[in-house]
């Protein structure tokens, strides 16, 4: 009867103690707000009043009305999407920006004019990539000379195989950074950094996401 005793008491220390540390798991998650992120974009990217910046993939806009508004009137910004849906919300989003040009991208063409951008900012896009050199050819003819440009994006943990139906939601979602850095090479830029102490969302006390900086050489 002792032993029996001692057997469910086991069981329930070990079922409260997998309670526990699931919510110890469920603690540690996070998700970095609006203001926070923008601050780090608007320092890593050394935004200035009258740049010319690209908000590429911009999604909803939300980001676009960040940029307009660092850069001000003496600015310029032009935010792509390739969703005729999503242009049509960034049209309604940025209404009332004098400073801001909404274009219709391509899945290998940014759309943008040559050697028009101080800063692009690649929010969460490049993962859409599957094959990169095309878009990435037409990123890097976008920036001036010595222009930068931010890669923001999942990371993808190294035993993840990609799949082309892969999801937000999905484990095999996202972006190697040694892979980027390969890629973008390739193409002309020169990695300047990754982002140090980033704002990423923390999953199960993990970071789930991160930022790299890039330049066109001069």
């Amino acid at each position: 009867m002792i032993s029996s005793d001692k057997s469910i008491v086991a069981k329930l220390l070990s079922f409260i103690s997998l309670i526990a540390l699931s919510l110890n798991l469920v603690a540690q998650d996070s998700v970095p707000s609006f203001e926070e992120e923008t601050v780090y974009i608007a320092q890593s990217l050394e935004l200035m009043p009258g740049m010319t910046v690209a908000d590429v993939g911009a999604g909803d806009g939300e980001y676009t009305v960040f940029l307009s508004d660092q850069v001000g009137n003496s600015g310029k910004v032009y935010s792509t999407e390739v969703q005729p849906d999503l242009v049509e919300s960034i049209k309604l989003n940025v209404k009332g920006k004098q400073n801001v040009t909404v274009l219709m991208g391509a899945h290998e063409s940014t759309n943008l004019p040559e050697q028009c951008c101080d800063r692009i900012l690649l929010r969460r896009v490049y993962h859409h990539f599957h094959h990169p050199g095309p878009m990435l050819n037409s990123l890097y003819t976008s920036l001036k000379p010595g222009g930068m440009i931010a890669v923001i994006d999942f990371l993808r943990a190294e035993h993840e195989v990609q799949r082309a139906d892969a999801t937000p939601d999905d484990h095999e979602h996202g972006v190697r950074p040694h892979h980027l850095i390969e890629e973008m090479e390739k193409v002309g830029f020169e990695m300047i950094r990754q982002v140090a102490d980033w704002p990423s969302r923390i999953s199960h006390g993990k970071a789930t996401d991160f930022s790299m900086l890039f330049r066109k050489p001069v």
